[in-house]
């Protein structure tokens, strides 16, 4: 039923006040909810807590960021690439960047606490994203109410990313693309969104020339980016 269905479905089910979002592709130490509990009881202003993101092989996950745009996810993609890369001043200042608490846009859905009073003013999360960007959605959310997302060093969760959706990769791509369209138009509309629109258009071009291997994904992007934004999963759009 897609991640913000299922995920709406079972915090309304909840009793705590505390609600943590937590992936199926996680190890999490003893300690770790609980001490983000702690964070949450601690500090009534928070309105979402987030914790360090590590690969199996103990690199970080780029689990924090700026407002989805095109500069802020090449920003994003930039930060990942040097820090993959290995030493250096980038990866150095990446790994400095997850030593400090601060107030960030959004935090990844894959370890995300809030509280169910919250979710009750945002309606939870936008059921028309099926896959991917409702996280950072959410977050907009929660910041329009005047509540802070924080990320936190103090705990660290490891992160399989991406285990569940490897056999399903071009797929899971698709569905990528289709909500970061309806993120763009619900949050911007034009230019921004005509700006990604465009960027879809030559990166699609681009990989069904050279990669042809790919080539029913780039179709189904191509239609999304002819057809428009609109989201087949919208039971739950506000």
């Amino acid at each position: 039923v897609g991640f913000s269905r299922a995920n709406n479905v079972l915090w309304r089910r909840a009793s705590g006040e505390l609600v943590v979002f937590l992936n199926s592709d996680t190890l999490v130490p003893p300690d770790a909810l609980s001490r983000l509990v702690d964070e949450m009881d601690a500090r009534p202003e928070l309105g979402a807590l987030g914790p360090v993101l590590r690969d199996a092989a103990g690199k970080l996950e780029m689990s924090t960021g700026r407002m989805l745009s095109l500069t802020a996810e090449l920003r994003q993609k930039l930060l990942n690439w040097g820090y993959r890369g290995g030493a250096g001043p980038m990866a150095h200042r990446v790994e400095s960047s997850y030593t400090k608490e601060h107030a960030v846009d959004w935090v990844s859905g894959a370890c995300l606490m809030t509280r169910r009073s919250i979710l009750e003013d945002v309606v939870g999360f936008d059921e028309a994203f099926f896959l991917y960007s409702e996280d950072v959605d959410l977050c907009a959310r929660i910041r329009g109410t005047g509540r802070s997302v924080v990320f936190t060093p103090l705990v660290e969760i490891t992160h399989l990313k991406g285990a569940s959706m490897r056999a399903a990769a071009g797929g899971a791509w698709v569905e990528s693309e289709r909500s970061r369209l309806y993120f763009y138009e619900k949050h911007y509309g034009h230019p921004r969104l005509a700006c990604l629109k465009l960027y879809l258009m030559l990166r699609v071009t681009f990989g069904y020339l050279f990669k042809p291997g790919g080539r029913g994904a780039y179709r189904s992007v191509l239609e999304l980016v002819r057809s428009g934004a609109t989201p087949i999963h919208s039971s739950g759009r506000e």
